[in-house]
């Protein structure tokens, strides 16, 4: 089996597969197993986890994320993925969402090696994670074809309009000219309410899937993100988005807070909540 697997009491961890042929050094993967329920068992849902970092930094290992996988694993049975993806400038986008496509096919392909159910897979992501999830999730294959069928989707902190994030004063437009290029159109087509846009997409079938926007209480400007990115979605007939406030948390403690080492936190609830509740039902075909 590739990785190299480590056993930490109640889990297994296989680090740095790589998930496309030929890959770059970031486009690598975790797999954390936990050891409960006691083998033989069933196959187990999986749960993939992709980074924030502003599409420029970050990692699956780095401080605010290392512990997300495991966490994840223990408090909800499940099989639990994080993956790296490469970073502008050395790619720009939609080069990030692409490799988080190559990771799900990966997911699809090879996860019933490690005890992984491929039928029910969650996909989760943080901030710049949260954007490419959100935009893969919705996406009705012209843009990333071939999307492996998705159980649930947790965006956390997501930043999701684009062209907001420009006029920020905590970011600002020419930070984001190597992720996105220059110019307010190219912004456009990368913020979120763009797929279904006056009525050129369908929903097919994604109308009932399980979407949850996580946001922090003192999260920037992204709450008002999460709330339009609801609003707009319920408008264009989705009928099993929610959105949830975190109390007493900021923009990286909602997902820093995501560790075995403190008591669980609302943000751990949440996620965990939403992951049973979205792997233990029929899946909506």
């Amino acid at each position: 089996m590739l990785g190299r697997a480590l056993q930490r009491r109640s889990i297994y961890i296989w680090r740095d597969i790589p998930y496309t042929d030929k890959a770059h050094p970031r486009q690598m993967l975790d797999v954390v197993v936990p050891t409960a329920p006691t083998f033989p068992r069933a196959k187990l849902p999986v749960t993939v986890f992709v980074h924030g970092g502003a599409w420029q930094r970050g990692d699956k290992n780095g401080p605010f994320y290392a512990h997300v996988a495991r966490t994840i694993a223990q408090s909800t049975s499940t099989l639990a993925v994080t993956m790296n993806y490469r970073l502008s400038p050395e790619v720009m986008y939609p080069e990030h969402i692409r490799d988080v496509l190559h990771a799900l096919q990966w997911v699809h392909r090879e996860i019933h090696k490690f005890g992984g159910d491929n039928e029910r897979i969650v996909l989760m992501g943080h901030s710049a994670g949260a954007h490419s999830v959100i935009k893969l999730a919705l996406d009705d294959g012209i843009d990333f074809p071939n999307c492996p069928q998705l159980t649930g989707v947790i965006g956390i902190s997501g930043v999701y309009n684009i062209v907001r994030l420009s006029t920020a004063s905590i970011f600002g437009s020419m930070a984001l000219d190597p992720v996105f290029g220059v110019g307010v159109q190219a912004r456009r087509e990368a913020s979120v309410l763009q797929p279904f846009a006056g009525g050129s997409r369908r929903l097919g079938t994604k109308a009932h899937l399980p979407i949850l926007l996580l946001y922090a209480q003192d999260d920037f400007h992204l709450d008002d993100d999460a709330l339009e990115v609801k609003a707009w979605l319920d408008s264009v007939g989705f009928t099993n988005v929610t959105s949830q406030e975190i109390p007493r948390v900021n923009h990286f403690s909602i997902i820093g807070n995501v560790t075995p080492d403190l008591p669980m936190s609302p943000s751990t609830e949440a996620i965990s909540k939403f992951i049973r509740d979205t792997t233990t039902q029929p899946r909506c075909h």
